[in-house]
């Protein structure tokens, strides 16, 4: 009986506690233990619950929620994918973005893999922290209303810009804060945790992706060969919500391009971007014109920066840090 009087008499300083009004009880209290933003009878019931059932830890209102949206600068957020991803807005731009937690994972493809080829590897394990990935390919709509020209060869509002330059994508980087993905950022959001050759598995149809379907890879069937690009809102997105991954278009990376960067020690710290070793930048993705085993999540382009190519285009990122 005296056990049951106690709990009561608990349960009677919580409630005062919850209708707390000011700083130094608030301080005091912290106790909105239910985290609904309000400190009320909720958290009395919140808390008799712990005390009768062992139920879960009261928490202070100052704690952020598991779905609080993490708050960015220059980025606003707008809503959470059907995949589970944080997304936002870039305000300058408008470009969408996808937010990555960051992560590990294997990188470069397996001795294994079919048609791959020795600049893949070897593979290593690579470190990120969080990351901001554009959502789609930069269009060219977008690039004309911040940029004021269009370089490209096939025009179309929402077809992805291309013929850009890594130079000029860079000062499209300066004037809007943004950055280029490393090629290691590019990689893991490409493979959204797989370790085949596409996201979707070992086989690839122009159903899934545009790319030179008529010259099909390994095992894979025999598909359409569209011979132009595709609107940057085209086919499914990958597990982390992001579309045109395997190719569309090559999209330029911060990376110098080096054939013995991924053997280095460099390679396995946390967030590696190789800065020396050619005169070359790299380009991820494949596109439109490359054949299937030209389009795998491992596969390495590179070109020199001032190149200007139908087939070349660019995906924004920015770099979080933490």
């Amino acid at each position: 009986m005296k056990r049951i009087y106690a709990r009561i008499s608990v349960l009677c300083v919580a409630f005062f506690l919850s209708t707390a009004t000011t700083a130094a009880e608030a301080e005091f209290a912290c106790a909105n233990v239910n985290a609904d933003e309000n400190r009320n009878i909720g958290d009395a019931v919140f808390l008799l619950n712990w005390l009768f059932t062992g139920g879960p830890a009261t928490r202070c209102e100052s704690e952020p929620t598991i779905d609080e949206p993490r708050t960015i600068d220059g980025f606003t957020f707008v809503e959470k994918s059907t995949q589970g991803y944080d997304e936002y807005d870039h305000d300058l731009t408008g470009l969408r973005f996808v937010l990555s937690p960051g992560g590990e994972f294997v990188m470069g493809s397996s001795d294994d893999e079919c048609d791959r080829y020795d600049k893949e590897g070897p593979a290593h394990p690579v470190r990120l922290s969080s990351f901001l990935f554009a959502k789609y390919e930069l269009s060219q709509r977008e690039w004309i209303d911040f940029m004021g020209f269009n370089p490209s060869t096939v025009v179309g509002d929402d077809l992805p810009v291309e013929s850009c330059s890594w130079a000029e994508c860079q000062e499209f980087n300066r004037r809007a804060g943004l950055d280029f993905p490393t090629e290691a950022q590019w990689e893991y959001v490409c493979r959204a945790g797989t370790t085949t050759p596409f996201y979707f598995g070992d086989a690839i149809h122009s159903a899934d992706e545009n790319f030179q379907g008529t010259r099909a890879y390994c095992d894979s069937d025999a598909s359409e060969f569209r011979a132009t690009t595709e609107p940057v809102v085209s086919f499914e997105a990958n597990p982390y919500g992001i579309y045109n991954l395997h190719g569309n278009i090559l999209e330029w990376c911060e990376d110098v391009f080096s054939i013995t960067f991924y053997g280095s020690e460099e390679a396995q710290q946390l967030d590696p971007i190789s800065t020396e070793g050619s005169p070359f930048r790299v380009m991820r993705g494949g596109c439109w014109f490359d054949k299937g085993k030209d389009v795998r999540s491992a596969m390495r382009y590179w070109g020199p920066p001032y190149v200007k190519s139908l087939y070349v285009g660019y995906r924004p990122a920015k770099r979080l840090g933490d």
